[in-house]
């Protein structure tokens, strides 16, 4: 048996996760995977380096004591004109872990965004690279070419892991059916550290919301992009209406995305706004929205 200090260290490339994204969910997915690959190299008592591929933002959470580099950005141009540093860096992956950003992988967000997604992937399997697809959301693919696009890359990927149930059964609608599996969002695996818990002085239940800035914004086009059955911010509003009428709930207004630069995205844009109009809110600690201002709720970290 080889001894485990002689072996090769793994390199695995994780497509579309980031350490520095302003949208927090794709650096807990981030977190999350790279915690889930260590306990099976722990297992196999083996070492791995990764490389990070992805959007960058003004954040910094990369995990300690983890080999973590950050790889070429996905360029188009660059690619054309052999001078891409992404398809570089693949030359040094054992192995990629596609996670699509949680549920990018789609042309719902439009088509240039769909565009750099596919194009990568198919960098990926044209370097001769395993490629698989993390849990995450998959689809829906709007029009005839991105869907059958799409199925044939999924279709030469090691592994398709669906993150629920309607993606699984999507997947199986596209004609996939020998490599594809549903897991469970490897976010459940997120680390976290344990603190003792401060019981309210009052016997309210605290409710907890995270208001989607894009969503509340009608999309980028402000125009109910994705369009939605039901009327988002007059559905935020009924609920936050329902559930401040309540003396035993404590309701906190939660960000998750928070680009300084995008304010079509921002959660604490909307939240802000709802803040002004639901007085008993409370809002969770975050970066600091300035325009408009958020109440004193909101603590400010800059």
């Amino acid at each position: 048996m080889i001894e485990s200090k002689n072996r090769k260290a793994i390199t695995i490339g994780l497509l579309w996760h980031s350490v520095s994204s302003d949208n927090l969910g794709v650096g807990a997915l981030t977190e999350s995977q790279i915690a889930i690959c260590q306990d099976a190299a722990a297992q196999t008592k083996s070492k791995v380096n990764y490389v990070v591929f992805g959007t960058q933002g003004g954040r910094h959470y990369v995990p300690k004591n983890v080999p973590v580099t950050i790889g070429g950005r996905v360029s188009i141009k660059q690619m054309l004109f052999g001078q891409s540093k992404f398809l570089k860096d693949l030359e040094a992956c054992d192995m990629v872990l596609d996670i699509g950003e949680g549920d990018s992988f789609t042309d719902i967000y439009g088509l240039k965004r769909y565009l750099f997604l596919i194009i990568s992937k198919f960098a990926v399997l044209v370097k001769g690279k395993p490629l698989i697809l993390s849990p995450q959301t998959i689809g829906p693919f709007d029009y005839w070419f991105t869907r059958k696009i799409s199925s044939m890359l999924m279709r030469r990927c090691k592994r398709v892991y669906a993150r629920d149930g309607l993606s699984f059964d999507y997947l199986k609608q596209c004609g996939l059916n020998e490599n594809i599996d549903v897991a469970i969002d490897v976010a459940f695996k997120l680390p976290f550290a344990k603190f003792k818990y401060q019981k309210s002085k009052s016997d309210q239940v605290r409710v907890g919301l995270n208001v989607s800035g894009l969503l509340f914004s009608g999309g980028y086009t402000q125009n109910n992009q994705f369009g939605l059955t039901v009327d988002y911010p007059a559905l935020i509003r009924q609920l936050l209406t329902d559930w401040t009428q309540h003396a035993d709930y404590e309701v906190w207004l939660i960000p998750h995305v928070i680009p300084d630069a995008l304010p079509v995205e921002d959660d604490r844009k909307a939240i802000a706004v709802l803040a002004q109009e639901f007085l008993t809110v409370k809002v969770a600690p975050c970066l600091l929205y300035t325009s408009p201002s958020p109440r004193d709720s909101c603590i400010h970290l800059v």
